[in-house]
């Protein structure tokens, strides 16, 4: 049987979740309103791009403080070997060429049965819009999306069975984004970067794989850099960096814990909060699909 600690642990995962999903709405539409009136255009959207991000770090302020934990070992935020750094960098570049293609194959099926789930157009018409979405857009996301997602609501999963703690922060994280269009390569996505997370019990260099996975994608549209994400030979090479990637992790973690059984129930970080939050995404989700 586990004991009471272990078990809020993981109702304060879920919770952390919800309480998110709800103060993101709550900001989301009373900064929309604010910004339309004090902002324009890029500044607009730019502002409203921080939302969810200013959203993670009021639960996490308002949940650290009221537990009264340590900053730094409840997000994680500690060093970590400089292989981890390279493997970062390879998921990046796994990722974004070996599944690249993923989105866009969504986007054109749900196009075939007159549904445009494309997102937001950015624009990038100049240096100083450049720098301004990479940071709005791929460093705050990675900083604190890492923290939350990862650091966080992972963090306080380790007496779960790691593929259960894995997959389902990895579904909130492709929900929390709301897009019918990437939800599939950030279920993946996310999941890769759990296991990061496990092996290094660093959050630093999921940030570094998830902003250079967004920046990249800013800047190939700024500098107008064409990649055929169709290309067999890049998405085999993409692949084969993943899949050597992610293997190291795999095994590096069942080495480490074999033997170890973990029994706790991953029902308690669901039920009631998790689903709850997911149940809000969901409509989001299905609303920005029509249109609403």
């Amino acid at each position: 049987m586990e004991n009471n600690n272990l078990l809020n642990e993981k109702n304060v995962s879920g919770f952390s979740f919800f309480f998110m999903i709800t103060v993101y709405v709550f900001i989301s539409f009373f900064g929309q309103l604010l910004a339309g009136v004090l902002f324009s255009g890029t500044a607009y959207l730019a502002v409203c791009s921080t939302f969810s991000s200013l959203a993670m770090a009021v639960v996490l302020a308002v949940l650290i403080l009221k537990r009264k934990e340590n900053v730094f070992n409840c997000l994680k935020l500690k060093a970590f070997k400089f292989k981890y750094l390279i493997l970062s960098i390879a998921i990046s570049f796994g990722m974004l060429f070996g599944l690249g293609f993923i989105n866009d194959v969504v986007i054109k099926l749900f196009n075939k049965i007159g549904v445009n789930v494309s997102g937001v157009s950015i624009p990038l018409t100049s240096p100083l819009n450049l720098i301004i979405f990479s940071i709005v857009l791929a460093l705050i996301p990675a900083v604190f999306e890492e923290c939350f997602f990862r650091g966080f609501m992972l963090g306080k999963l380790q007496n779960v069975k790691s593929v259960f703690a894995i997959l389902s922060v990895s579904v909130c994280f492709a929900l929390y984004h709301k897009s019918v269009a990437q939800f599939f390569y950030q279920v993946i996505y996310g999941a890769i970067l759990c296991l990061l997370f496990k092996r290094t019990e660093s959050v630093i260099p999921c940030m570094i794989a998830h902003f250079l996975n967004n920046f990249a994608v800013l800047c190939f549209e700024y500098f107008k850099i064409s990649i055929d994400l169709y290309n067999p030979l890049l998405i085999v090479l993409g692949l084969a960096v993943l899949i050597v990637s992610a293997t190291i992790l795999i095994f590096e973690e069942y080495k480490d814990n074999k033997g170890k059984e973990k029994k706790g129930q991953i029902r308690d970080f669901w039920f009631p909060f998790a689903l709850f939050g997911s149940a809000i995404c969901l409509v989001f989700l299905v609303g920005n699909l029509f249109g609403v």
